[in-house]
């Protein structure tokens, strides 16, 4: 999501194949409509992505693709963007972002995270900091600028990470952790990209 103006749904699965196709929802008018030109230049399910505010946002990895595509926002186009591909093989990780300098991609089958560099359009292993468990398909939610959390996943996770965008350092947030063990939830906030 550009926060503003509209949202994406780029690739999945139907129920046969992976799809590369795009779909834009426009939030005044809450309408969602093909919008080709944003589609992946591949088939991609189970990757992950994250914005970096109003201009532009990323899908990466899945199911055995280290890849990364940058969608443009004023022009609706998704292309490759082999700077940001992901350092290792990581399919469903959480992306979080401080929506003006950087991203994060955290798990996805590992505790590990990398780091995406918006303004260069980079990704590289971070290793100043990790989940405090291995996750994958785990909820992300972003608060602002400031924290990112990841929260439950694969493996039947109820406990929440939180990650200090200004320090870039996760930690254990018990008090965030889940009632009930969840793998494969959606994270949604009131105010984040």
């Amino acid at each position: 999501s550009d926060g503003v103006l509209a949202g994406y749904v780029i690739g999945g699965r139907t129920v046969s194949t992976a799809v590369s196709t795009a779909w834009k929802t426009v939030f005044a008018t809450d309408t969602t409509a093909a919008e080709t030109d944003a589609d992946a230049p591949i088939p991609i399910q189970e990757y992950s992505s994250l914005s970096e505010g109003a201009t532009k946002g990323y899908h990466a990895g899945g199911a055995g693709v280290l890849a990364a595509y940058k969608l443009t926002y004023a022009t609706d186009t998704t292309a490759a963007e082999t700077d940001a591909d992901l350092p290792s093989n990581r399919a469903s990780a959480s992306g979080l972002s401080d929506q003006s300098t950087n991203g994060y991609w955290c798990g996805g089958g590992v505790s590990t995270v990398s780091r995406l560099v918006f303004a260069t359009d980079t990704t590289s292993a971070y290793t100043d900091t990790n989940l405090t468990e291995s996750k994958v398909v785990a909820a992300e939610i972003n608060e602002g600028p400031t924290y990112g959390y990841v929260i439950g996943g694969g493996w039947y996770s109820t406990i929440a990470n939180k990650l200090t965008f200004a320090t870039e350092v996760f930690a254990a947030a018990t008090d965030a952790d889940l009632g009930t063990a969840k793998a494969a939830a959606s994270g949604v906030s009131d105010g984040a990209v």
